[in-house]
């Protein structure tokens, strides 16, 4: 990111990491018909863990010594996979696909709100907001009318799912702010997935037993994709994007990925694709367009008024009068 603008590079990215993620509910739905969610959540952690260690490994990097950095692993552990991971999963057992992208479609609100307030150069602005709501309004359209109309039928399932949208608001700015930002995506990443599974599998074998599941092929197949596509490839892109762009830029990613849900359905499942559904994504990159424009106007704006400080400060304040 130079002066304030994304490159190229930076929408290709949020966008192959919302269509890794937009198939990431379709293998939940396939996995935990067979594992609970808690041996679900530790099995795609591990699986994840080893396959992003050896891409660290084999690419010459290593992890850090520094105590101060795994214990930013950890919280990142926590809040962007150990909690969201499993309140996902535990919601799709009772909610359907439309409600859950509806409720995972606040994050990009509750990021807005969290990174004004934690970091000095992704502030609030009008249009800002105004974007990030015609994006939510795009959600709505693509998911349609009726699932609003069952908010609150499983209420429980539901807010499970919102949590999980806040931990991972939480989780982005968190990452922007800490230190362990400059590290690379696959060190960054490597970290949290190995605190991650190590928290998640006492919970695992306390409570499911996984010793006396059998799981057929399908689900996991659909565990291991989960693990290795929609974990290790998509942390390191998401660490990539947190590294080099904003906290609010990569929040869009929700706006995106039940897009590429309906998408991967229609490829994969054969499930139609309607003018609603093209309307509601012209909705999505409208606000999304809406947004950065005035993010992307704001960041100009502070940086001349940088330029001119530093300018008036080097002339004498003689010659200022």
């Amino acid at each position: 990111m130079q002066d304030g603008t994304y490159r190229p590079r930076d929408y290709a990215l949020l966008f192959a990491l919302a269509a890794i993620w937009g198939s990431s509910f379709l293998f939940i739905k396939i996995a935990v018909a067979a594992l609970p969610p808690m041996t679900l959540v530790a099995a795609r952690l591990w699986i994840a863990a080893l396959g992003m260690l050896l891409y660290l490994f084999a690419s010459g990097g290593g992890l850090p010594r520094e105590l101060a950095a795994w214990r930013h692993f950890a919280a990142i552990a926590v809040l962007g996979n150990l909690l969201p991971f499993f309140l996902i999963s535990w919601g799709e057992l009772q909610i359907d696909s439309g409600m859950a992208a509806i409720l995972m479609s606040t994050m990009p609100l509750v990021t807005l709100t969290l990174a004004h307030a934690f970091n000095a150069d992704d502030r609030i602005t009008p249009a800002k907001l105004l974007g990030l709501l015609v994006g939510f309004g795009g959600i709505v359209a693509l998911v349609g009318p009726g699932v609003i109309a069952g908010l609150g039928r499983e209420v429980v399932a539901q807010l499970a799912v919102a949590a999980a949208a806040w931990c991972y608001g939480i989780a982005n700015v968190y990452t922007r702010w800490s230190t362990i930002n400059s590290l690379p995506a696959a060190t960054t990443g490597s970290g949290v997935l190995i605190c991650a599974a190590a928290m998640a599998l006492p919970f695992s074998l306390a409570i499911d037993r996984p010793w006396t599941l059998s799981p057929g092929a399908g689900p996991v197949l659909a565990l291991i994709t989960l693990a290795l596509l929609c974990t290790s490839v998509a942390y390191l892109i998401l660490f990539r994007l947190l590294a080099t762009t904003r906290a609010t830029f990569v929040s869009n990613i929700n706006y995106l990925v039940p897009v590429f849900g309906v998408f991967w359905g229609a490829v994969l499942l054969g499930e139609s694709v309607g003018l609603d559904a093209l309307a509601a994504l012209a909705l999505i990159l409208l606000g999304i367009g809406v947004a950065e424009a005035s993010a992307r106007r704001a960041r100009r704006r502070n940086a001349a008024r940088e330029v001119a400080r530093s300018v008036l400060g080097s002339v004498p304040s003689e010659e200022r009068e």
